[in-house]
């Protein structure tokens, strides 16, 4: 997950791994910002930890990463629904590039990579956002930036929360 806020980016640990993976140009100071204590080390304690980025190429920078879930867009999800058709955008998006792959030139392998490297960022996203509803519901610890509103939700008496999180992590 991606924070935009007052001359400064955040990053969650777990998804430098993902921009990293990705085949988006990274620029040097970025890399430099990440990796300035040496070895970058992501496990279970810290991957929901935030890397912070000042300056205005990085600021740009993380502002371009669409494939990140970004705080300011689930900052105003409150509900299962919510979640659900924010979710179901992403599945969507995610469904027309796997149809583009069936439908396309078998022969373009270029392009065939480029839309499986862009369906598993979506899957990237979708667990993200998964993650961002556990810290909603208070069931994942995660330390905000300064600064930064917590999520609020709003369970309703009809909420089948167990239910509702095993129907949203097996769209994957």
């Amino acid at each position: 997950m991606k924070i935009i806020k007052e001359g400064s980016a955040y990053i969650q640990l777990s998804d430098i791994h993902t921009i990293m993976d990705s085949d988006c140009i990274v620029p040097i100071s970025f890399v430099e910002a990440v990796y300035n204590n040496g070895e970058l080390i992501v496990t279970d304690d810290n991957r929901h930890d935030f890397v912070t980025f000042t300056g205005e190429e990085n600021i740009r920078f993380v502002n371009s990463l669409n494939f990140l879930l970004d705080y300011n867009e689930v900052s105003n999800l409150t509900s299962k629904d919510d979640y659900k058709a924010f979710g179901n955008r992403i599945e969507d998006e995610k469904k027309r590039i796997e149809e583009k792959i069936s439908s396309s030139d078998q022969r373009d392998i270029d392009a065939i990579k480029k839309m499986l490297l862009n369906c598993h960022l979506l899957e990237e996203k979708m667990l993200s956002l998964r993650n961002v509803l556990w810290y909603a519901q208070g069931k994942l610890p995660m330390t905000l930036p300064d600064g930064v509103e917590p999520l609020s939700y709003k369970r309703t008496a009809g909420d089948n929360i167990k239910r509702f999180i095993m129907d949203f992590t097996s769209k994957k």
